[in-house]
């Protein structure tokens, strides 16, 4: 079927498939033909899942906790973000009504389907995937993790943790920069004889 034919059977309420019967008031096809796409769908999820096969194009493997293969998850980006685009005008505004909307209605903004915590916008359930995310992302920046306290042992420098250039607790570049923001006498920066003494030198004062 054209697509000329397809749009003047919608127009017409005819059905855009078999283009005889009279589709279901609200849809583009009759009751026949709805269930014949609706079987023929299911029996190629089910084949999918047996055969770990992605149920949208039937041809590329799954890899890991894939539900659908990485081109059919990119085509799928890109007809959201047209549709989206036409509707809402961006994006970012389809954003911001969507979260209002769940907002008014007390859905979880991740799962969407979940009641939301007291005092928060995400459900109890999100709130601890979210955490443990956070931690999981916080433990691999910093397994190589160096303290200050330590930074000088190993000739790094102990407010940036880069190699010393210089024979200080400092390198070169945030020597100049605690010069440069330096204001008044030594001894009279609190904060300076408190660098001083992790740095293992003499405050002045």
């Amino acid at each position: 079927m054209t697509k000329e034919q397809y749009n003047k059977n919608k127009q017409n309420g005819i059905c855009v498939r078999c283009g005889s019967r009279k589709a279901i008031p609200g849809k583009v096809m009759c009751a026949e033909c709805a269930e014949k796409v609706r079987q023929y769908k299911q029996d190629n999820t089910k084949w999918a899942k047996e055969h770990n096969f992605c149920p949208r194009c039937l041809k590329n493997k799954l890899m890991g906790d894939e539900h659908i293969c990485p081109e059919c998850l990119a085509d799928a980006a890109i007809r959201n973000k047209k549709s989206r685009e036409k509707n809402y005008g961006s994006n970012h505004n389809y954003y911001i009504m969507d979260i209002s909307r769940l907002k008014e209605s007390g859905l979880c903004r991740g799962c969407r389907k979940n009641k939301v915590a007291v005092g928060h916008t995400y459900c109890i359930t999100c709130l601890i995937k979210k955490r443990n995310r956070r931690r999981r992302d916080y433990q691999n920046e910093t397994k190589n993790f160096i303290p200050r306290s330590e930074r000088r042992a190993y000739g790094l420098c102990y407010d940036c943790g880069n190699p010393l250039d210089t024979d200080k607790g400092l390198c070169k570049k945030c020597s100049l920069e605690k010069a440069k923001n330096f204001k008044g006498i030594r001894g009279t920066n609190a904060y300076w004889k408190r660098d001083n003494q992790m740095l293992g030198g003499v405050s002045h004062g």
